[in-house]
């Protein structure tokens, strides 16, 4: 990536972005070597400078973790990626090597107790089977009702990151809709969907 062009490349959204706490989907874990995820044909991968600029750059406090991309660099790129994370102070949740990695985010911010939770579905194609050391959270409605559950009454917002759906299609499916009216109902205030491509 060219990174002398990062900042005028988002400098629209980053203007609106600047005085805000800021969720994102980071999908492109660090490349540290040139390990890759066999199982998968295209890599999405990133390296260290380019991430740090982008996600100090667009003031991003919490990420997701959980995607189809994110063992694309194997375990070493996930481990450089929270090592960043850890670094810039960002919050993330969803996958990781320890247990604690998929455990909600929980922080205040203006005043605001927040959980968030993240997910991924499997047919997005995370291809992760070959990591016996890593723990990540699939998506699975009748869990995450019981992770919202869990946590509703401890603070005063919910959010949980559902990477999912069907690549550039402009349109949630019936069945997305009725496991987010699920989770909804169980005291989830904001889904925060990702995946095909598309707004």
């Amino acid at each position: 990536a060219d990174q002398a062009n990062n900042p005028a490349r988002y400098e629209s959204i980053a203007q609106k972005m600047s005085h805000s706490f800021n969720f994102a989907n980071l999908e492109t874990p660090i490349d540290i070597s040139t390990e890759r995820n066999e199982h998968k044909v295209f890599h999405h991968c990133t390296n260290y400078d380019v991430c740090k600029q982008l996600l100090l750059f667009l003031n991003i406090g919490c990420v997701s973790l959980a995607n189809n991309h994110i063992c694309d660099a194997n375990m070493p790129g996930l481990r450089a990626t929270i090592g960043l994370l850890d670094e810039l102070g960002i919050y993330h949740c969803g996958a990781g090597w320890k247990r604690e990695h998929i455990e909600p985010a929980t922080f205040e911010r203006f005043g605001v107790k927040i959980a968030f939770l993240a997910y991924v579905h499997r047919s997005t194609n995370p291809a992760t089977e070959s990591f016996p050391d890593l723990y990540i959270n699939y998506f699975d409605p009748n869990s995450i009702i019981v992770d919202v559950t869990k946590i509703r009454s401890s603070v005063d917002k919910v959010v949980c990151s559902l990477h999912w759906g069907k690549d550039y299609s402009n349109y949630f499916s019936d069945q997305q809709q009725k496991d987010a009216r699920r989770i909804i109902d169980a005291g989830a205030d904001i889904i925060m969907g990702h995946h095909p491509h598309t707004i």
